[in-house]
């Protein structure tokens, strides 16, 4: 075993190393998914922008909440969870996306991961101007408090980190997983306090969202932005998903990262 994490730590070791060119990497998808659009990464801010005009007075009436009080939850929210649902879902395909650069020349496999985090990072920078947009129009001024937000967003790419990693390993094995993995999040954003308050849950059915690991992850990230301190439970899931994830998740990639190649 301590064999498989010095070959992890000598792959993230080089990824670390050569971190100028993921960092060109993650930025040139990003500009190639909007070459010759109008607006660019722009359409990000117009599309997140529109969902969450539409939620907002939708949903505010069906649950006869004051729409301006949802407003201002429903836009972190929503931001974050897409950032979570983002590097999970996309992260599956990671090492099937780069097969031309893995099979061309020598390049460490955690590095094709940090690209992934690193335009995750970039989608999510365009999404926060809807939050300061909202924050404007109703009034809201940011407090210390929102400083939490980034050890929470650090704490989430942490997580998604070895979430990508462990995925893609899997995926390139078994092309099938990524698209188990998007239908389990489509149901995950339903039964996860996205869209509707928790309160609205009750006690009775409490324990779905207590024992539900990706409703932590988005308590660190959006609670701080919405002007409220993180629950500790949340805090000590969320550190705990990244200890027990990494440990597993870098020994697995150990073992198999010689044989990565031959799965193509």
């Amino acid at each position: 075993m301590s064999s498989w994490l010095r070959v992890a730590a000598a792959d993230l070791d080089a990824a670390i190393v050569r971190r100028d060119l993921w960092i060109h990497q993650g930025l040139i998808d990003v500009i190639r998914r909007y070459r010759r659009t109008l607006l660019g990464p722009l359409w990000h801010v117009l599309h997140m922008g529109a969902l969450i005009l539409l939620l907002g007075f939708v949903w505010s009436a069906v649950f006869g909440i004051d729409t301006a009080a949802y407003f201002l939850t429903v836009t972190p929210t929503l931001i974050v969870w897409t950032l979570i649902s983002a590097m999970i879902i996309e992260g599956c395909g990671t090492f099937v996306a780069a097969q031309s650069t893995a099979l061309s020349i020598r390049f460490p496999f955690t590095a094709f991961v940090f690209a992934h985090l690193w335009r995750m990072v970039l989608t999510f920078a365009h999404h926060l101007l809807v939050v300061v947009l909202v924050f404007l129009v109703l009034g809201v001024m940011p407090g210390a408090i929102t400083l939490l937000a980034i050890p929470g967003l650090l704490l989430i790419l942490l997580n998604g980190f070895w979430i990508s990693l462990l995925l893609s390993i899997v995926t390139l094995r078994v092309r099938d997983v990524q698209q188990i993995v998007a239908s389990g999040m489509q149901i995950a954003m339903f039964a996860t306090p996205v869209f509707w308050p928790r309160e609205l849950l009750g006690t009775r059915f409490s324990w779905l969202i207590d024992y539900n690991p990706l409703y932590h992850l988005l308590q660190i990230g959006r609670d701080p932005l919405i002007g409220q301190v993180p629950p500790n439970e949340s805090w000590l899931w969320a550190a705990g998903m990244a200890g027990i994830g990494l440990a597993v998740t870098l020994v697995l990639f150990g073992a198999v990262r010689r044989r990565l190649a031959y799965w193509y």
